[in-house]
């Protein structure tokens, strides 16, 4: 039951949540209200329910009633400045600020992409293009090839030279507008590629060199 200690948001979202998951028809929920509230919060249900003819516009009047004033621009700041912490894996800041994204619910698909990719630490938009991915899952797969990749580089022995079976056209032939950033072969792109990840300068295709 839910009496104001704890996000608002989170309460709303999790009732509708389970009226799906329990195939309920959400036109009877607001009947369920008085099941769901305790203490000020069902008094103050008690005293208002007249004014609401279905659940959307009792969810609507209670994040007026609950949230403080001013929370959507605090909201909205949150969300700008919710940046990828220095060691914080991208697809746990992805989803937290995800989280924002969706609370806010007044930014379209192209807006959130950006957002996403705006706050993400600088040494991954330098691995990653605007351009290469339209979906947040697309997105989340391309930071954790960059991720593996350093991985890799970190668990390499030092001084290691690049193997010499590696394909001489990254090296001799390469160029970055034609050639996959990802595995140094030419046909596709890096968000398209299946290949085995070869660590290689994207921009000169020196092997070894990030």
């Amino acid at each position: 039951m839910f009496c104001g200690d704890r996000n608002v948001l989170d309460f709303q979202e999790r009732v509708e949540e389970l009226v799906v998951s329990y195939g309920y028809s959400k036109d009877r929920l607001l009947q369920c209200v008085p099941l769901l509230l305790k203490d000020k919060l069902l008094l103050w249900y008690r005293n208002n329910k007249r004014d609401w003819a279905n659940w959307d516009e009792f969810a609507l009047d209670l994040k007026k009633f609950y949230l403080p004033s001013g929370a959507e621009i605090e909201l909205e700041e949150q969300i700008q400045n919710r940046v990828q912490g220095s060691n914080e894996l991208a697809k746990e800041y992805i989803t937290n600020l995800q989280t924002l994204i969706r609370r806010f619910d007044k930014m379209s698909t192209d807006a959130q992409l950006t957002r996403l990719y705006h706050n993400l630490r600088p040494e991954y938009k330098r691995y990653i293009k605007k351009n290469e991915f339209t979906k947040v899952a697309e997105l989340t797969k391309l930071t954790g090839d960059y991720e593996q990749m350093i991985a890799q580089e970190k668990s390499k022995p030092p001084n290691m030279k690049p193997a010499k079976t590696m394909n001489p056209l990254i090296i001799n032939e390469y160029n970055a507008k034609t050639h996959c950033w990802r595995c140094g072969q030419q046909g596709h792109h890096r968000n398209q590629c299946e290949n085995k990840l070869v660590i290689f300068c994207s921009r000169c295709g020196t092997l070894g060199k990030s």
